[in-house]
């Protein structure tokens, strides 16, 4: 629903959701394993080490966002996660090794593994996120 709103500072969530919280204007599931959506304003944001996955379209349009920092805990990446960052240069992953991209969410057709070397480098990392593997799901095998 907000995709693309690159003016969007700010997302809050009613304490009474059962399911969603909204901490610095990320939305998250009530757990924190997964993060469901971040305001397109954003310039930085911090991914908690409890966050396992990181949904589809959950950083689209966010054009302000130059950095971000996975945590090692990290273990899925959805369909166009980071697509239209255009300002997304550093992708730092805590743990690089044994990732791969699938042309489909129920991970069955593997298109290719990640070098973990690749993803070390986090202009690489970047890239990849934004363009070149863009348009798939990333998994940790």
């Amino acid at each position: 629903a907000f995709i693309g709103c690159s003016g969007l500072t700010s997302v809050t969530v009613d304490n009474g959701n059962s399911t969603y919280k909204a901490v610095d204007n990320v939305v998250y599931t009530k757990d924190r394993t997964t993060l469901v959506f971040a305001a397109g304003g954003l310039t930085s944001v911090t991914i908690p080490s409890t966050v396992t996955s990181i949904g589809n379209f959950a950083f689209s349009g966010c054009s302000g966002l130059t950095s971000v920092n996975f945590p090692a805990s990290l273990t899925s990446i959805g369909e166009k996660a980071f697509s239209r960052c255009k300002n997304l240069t550093s992708a730092t992953f805590a743990d690089a090794a044994g990732w791969a991209v699938y042309n489909d969410h129920l991970y069955e057709n593997k298109a290719v593994d990640i070098q973990q070397s690749d993803l070390e480098n986090p202009a690489t990392a970047a890239k990849y996120l934004r363009d070149t593997y863009r348009i798939k799901y990333w998994k940790k095998n």
